[in-house]
């Protein structure tokens, strides 16, 4: 009789997920955030980022990240910067496979932010800045156009537990919220 077929378990599982576990993947993104509610007077913020991903297995990862985004308070006359650095796990519920190139993905981070505000029309401009610390959340979805490339685009929200107040000469003159609709359009690269 002839010999019985071997079975090679780490082929079965690559065929069965769609394709070898990933071990590393890095997202550059342009990103926004817009303060909830939307009270009149708050910045809206544009801006870059990006971040790496490493897999201790295929349905979760480890993340840290960092961006920056600017943007104008035209009520107190001021431009409004933010860098944030972020730590956090994702949740991969939906991995890509040949037949569907689509990850969909659930992230929540630590979020360590410093926002910083200044205000020109004075003779010198004057820069005031502050550290906050919270949380965010995003769905994200990345569609592969290769094995290792995808068009990703994530919806969130973002919270910093305070909100900040701009004074002018003492006065109250705008409130950026402490939660923020954020969303994030990029890349993502695999290795």
């Amino acid at each position: 009789p002839g010999a019985a077929p071997s079975f090679d378990r780490a082929q079965a599982r690559s065929h069965s997920v769609g394709g070898p576990l990933p071990r590393f993947e890095f997202d550059l993104v342009a990103n926004g955030a817009i303060g909830i509610p939307g009270i009149p007077g708050t910045a809206d913020t544009l801006g870059v980022g990006g971040a790496a991903q490493w897999f201790p297995t295929r349905a979760l990862s480890l993340r840290i990240g960092a961006s920056e985004r600017s943007g104008s308070l035209n009520i107190a006359e001021a431009t409004v910067f933010t860098f944030l650095g972020t730590a956090g796990v994702t949740l991969h519920p939906w991995t890509a496979s040949p037949s569907r190139p689509i990850d969909a993905s659930l992230r929540v981070d630590y979020v360590l932010l410093r926002e910083a505000a200044t205000h020109s029309d004075d003779p010198s401009p004057v820069t005031r800045a502050r550290w906050l610390s919270g949380v965010d959340g995003y769905v994200d979805a990345a569609w592969f156009l290769t094995a290792d490339l995808a068009a990703l685009v994530g919806i969130g929200v973002e919270d910093v537990l305070a909100p900040t107040y701009v004074n002018v000469r003492g006065t109250q003159v705008a409130t950026i919220p402490a939660l923020r609709l954020v969303a994030e359009l990029g890349v993502r690269l695999r290795f």
